[in-house]
């Protein structure tokens, strides 16, 4: 079936409905899928079984201009500026030509009728007689916001940032009773 017959042609509405919606949840999961994919390649290393996070090497100065330097390390998913999309706001506007209607009976146990109606259809603004194609009836729009990290990430670099402090002595100062180098 060409393209042009296929736009024309009868479909189930819940299928014209739902379409938009699945590729609206599917952008979602690739998001999510794309930023695991991006922290777990760049940001750990897997060795036997297990990720451990990269590493790398930094020097603070303790005491002033004439302290000692001291090296320490810090896991690169707490230097990474780390933005998780997703969709916020979705707009799905058609209008639907109801060619044809029928019923069959509802059999699950949740069905409060007798019969469940079927619809078909076609978007609006295609040819009824298939002469003249139109690709329009469908219009989405769709807004991405930035979401607050995920509880289980912000602890594992919390875990890190209390294990960093940790490892970086602390100095007196005159104005703060204790203050950390970082």
């Amino acid at each position: 079936m060409a393209k042009t017959e296929h736009l024309n042609s009868e479909q189930n509405i819940e299928s014209i409905i739902s379409a938009p919606l699945v590729a609206l949840s599917k952008a979602n999961m690739m998001m999510l899928s794309g930023q695991t994919t991006f922290l777990l390649k760049n940001c750990f290393k897997y060795k036997d079984g297990v990720y451990e996070p990269e590493m790398i090497t930094m020097s603070i100065q303790v005491g002033g201009a004439e302290g000692k330097s001291m090296t320490f390390q810090m896991p690169l998913i707490n230097l990474l500026s780390i933005n998780a999309l997703s969709v916020a706001k979705a707009h799905i506007n058609f209008s639907i030509d109801i060619t044809s209607s029928d019923s069959y009976p509802a059999n699950g146990p949740t069905d409060i009728l007798s019969e469940k109606a079927l619809y078909r259809g076609r978007l609006n603004g295609t040819d009824r007689d298939g002469k003249t194609p139109v690709m329009k009836g469908l219009e989405v729009s769709v807004e991405t916001s930035s979401q607050p990290l995920s509880r289980g990430l912000l602890t594992v670099m919390e875990l890190y940032e209390k294990a960093i402090r940790a490892s970086v002595p602390l100095r007196k100062t005159e104005t703060e009773s204790e203050e950390t180098n970082l």
